[in-house]
Order: structure tokens, then C-alpha cells, then sequence
């Protein structure tokens, strides 16, 4: 018999099955904001979060091209 190799589909389907979901995922908008304020210590722009709603969902989307827009400018602080 031929072996014929899984569609790109089905391929692409299991590999984002396999992923795990990030931690942050299940995180609350408090979450977020503790984590900026202690674990990234940026106090300052905990507020920021707050008023953004940032949960762990939205968290992810978060990025260098984002924060500008959520007044976040300082380079260092971005990186």
C-alpha cells in the first residue's frame, strides 16, 4: 500500500493540540497586576493594567508594539 502523509490540516491540528496552555492563561486582572508590580517590579505601570483590564488572556498579547499605545516607553522597561 502508499503511504500518503497527513493533510497540513491535520499536521497543524495536532501540533496546536499538543501545546499547553501558558500559565498565565487562567489569570485574573489582580493576577496581572501583582505580577507587574512584584514579580517584574514596575510598580508603576500596575495601575496601567488595572485600567487596561489586562487578564492572562490578554497578557499574552502584550507586546513591544502594544505597550507604546498603553503609554509604556521606556525601551529598558519594554524589553
Amino acid at each position: 500500500s502508499i503511504y500518503f502523509p497527513d493533510s497540513l490540516f491535520e499536521i497543524a491540528g495536532n501540533a496546536v493540540n499538543e501545546l499547553k496552555e501558558p500559565i498565565s492563561w487562567s489569570w485574573s486582572v489582580s493576577n496581572v497586576v501583582d505580577w507587574v508590580q512584584h514579580g517584574l517590579k514596575l510598580p508603576q505601570y500596575a495601575i496601567i493594567f488595572k485600567e487596561n483590564n489586562i487578564d492572562g488572556k490578554k497578557l499574552i498579547f502584550v507586546n513591544c508594539q502594544t505597550l507604546p499605545y498603553m503609554h509604556i516607553t521606556d525601551f529598558d522597561h519594554i524589553k
